[in-house]
């Protein structure tokens, strides 16, 4: 057993050690957690119908509002408010 200022060496050198793990192995998660990501996206059916009911909608505009209302939407003042 190791006693007085020779055991509080080896037990700074001990804790040094575990520093140096500790942190190694911090940073090894880190640099783990950025790398091997896959960047595969699936397209949910959620996107699909967004997209049909705004062609939609610009179709249905372009039919019924825009003479009014203009193609920015901004109306006649006094007579047809802005839409936005």
């Amino acid at each position: 057993m190791y006693s007085g200022i020779e055991g509080f060496g080896i037990i700074k050198i001990i804790v040094n050690n575990m520093r140096k793990i500790l942190l190694f192995l911090f940073f090894g998660l880190i640099i783990s957690s950025f790398t091997g990501k896959s960047e595969n996206y699936i397209v949910i059916q959620q996107d699909l119908k967004l997209a049909a009911s705004i062609k939609n909608g610009k179709e249905i505009y372009t039919d019924m509002c825009m003479s009014c209302y203009f193609p920015n939407g901004k109306g006649k003042p006094k007579i047809y408010p802005p839409l936005a």
